[in-house]
């Protein structure tokens, strides 16, 4: 036996009595990342990370990176669909289809959930594989956006002339328009001090971004519009999942789909605990007729919807989910 074969050999006992030599036992790793750290996303994905390791007896491991250590939600998303990072947990997806959700008073009340199982939705699943090779294990809640400044808006009126931020979706922008503020497309790691500093006068998020950005701290006033609901996304890459047996695949969707509904259910439980919480650190809370806001963006991003969505989707949405007159 040569040196360099006795070498090999020698390797290839170490690799085999760590478990480790590329057969059917051997622990695989999968990367994960979400920005929104000290959250009931963070939560989630630490139980997603017990869960997948319980449910595979080990052979998986979910290692959970939080905050923006890789990068923005665009970065991070990008990462996984080239295969360098497994898997995130976002809600700026990028994808065309999910920028729409983004289109105002699209869902009732709490009827966002309900559509993400519909065989639309579920349609959409096999769009973001085709088109990305990343698979979406779960839509994830994400509470309803609600408006903040430093007086109350209870009507279309009071936006007037408002420098408001809002998500980079030019569905966003036009309906703030179409409600004559004027709407920033604000990256929203520059929100607080641009609120601080007066550069911008209103945000919209929803009610545990307020609170875990401290938005309490440079505005005086919420309003509760609930003008757009939005999900988050899991998402996997293709490759990733299929380094895994079916029976560990199947694992991974399971823990997904337990973590999702973990994390609605601590945030749901939460939205009244923020509405005392930002009341107690001095905020004025109001509500007003939403319906007098949505007659003024009913046809925002209905041309975007036909060609993304295809003809009469987008009514078809509103018909089963929307708002009620």
């Amino acid at each position: 036996m040569t040196m360099r074969t006795r070498l090999y050999a020698a390797v290839a006992g170490v690799m085999l009595a760590a478990g480790w030599a590329g057969g059917a036992d051997a622990q695989i790793t999968l990367r994960v990342a979400d920005v929104q750290a000290n959250t009931a996303y963070e939560t989630g994905l630490r139980s997603f990370a017990d869960k997948v390791a319980a449910y595979t007896e080990g052979r998986v491991v979910v290692q959970v990176t939080m905050g923006t250590a890789l990068g923005s939600e665009a970065e991070i998303v990008r990462q996984v669909r080239q295969g360098t990072l497994d898997m995130v947990q976002v809600g700026l997806s990028g994808y065309d289809k999910f920028q729409l959700f983004y289109i105002p008073f699209l869902f009732d009340n709490d009827r966002l959930m309900d559509f993400t199982r519909s065989d639309i939705a579920e349609g959409w699943k096999q769009a973001v594989l085709d088109d990305w090779g990343v698979h979406l294990l779960e839509y994830v809640y994400f509470g309803p956006r609600q408006i903040t400044a430093n007086k109350p808006v209870l009507t279309p009126e009071d936006l007037r002339g408002v420098k408001i931020r809002v998500p980079q979706f030019p569905t966003m922008v036009e309906a703030f328009q179409n409600l004559g503020a004027n709407a920033v497309a604000l990256p929203v790691g520059e929100l607080y001090v641009s609120l601080q500093t007066g550069a911008i006068d209103a945000q919209e998020n929803p009610l545990n971004f307020i609170v875990g950005a401290s938005i309490f701290e440079v505005q005086s006033d919420l309003t509760l519009t609930n003008h757009v609901q939005a999900p988050r996304f899991m998402f996997i890459n293709a490759a990733s999942l299929g380094r895994l047996t079916a029976a560990d695949q199947d694992a991974v969707r399971r823990a997904a789909r337990e973590a999702a509904e973990q994390e609605m259910a601590e945030l749901r439980a939460s939205e009244a605990e923020y509405l005392r919480l930002l009341q107690e650190k001095g905020m004025k809370v109001h509500e007003t007729d939403s319906a007098r806001f949505a007659a003024l963006v009913r046809d925002v991003g209905r041309a975007e919807a036909e060609q993304l969505w295809g003809p009469g989707v987008l009514d078809r949405i509103r018909a089963d989910y929307g708002p009620k007159d």
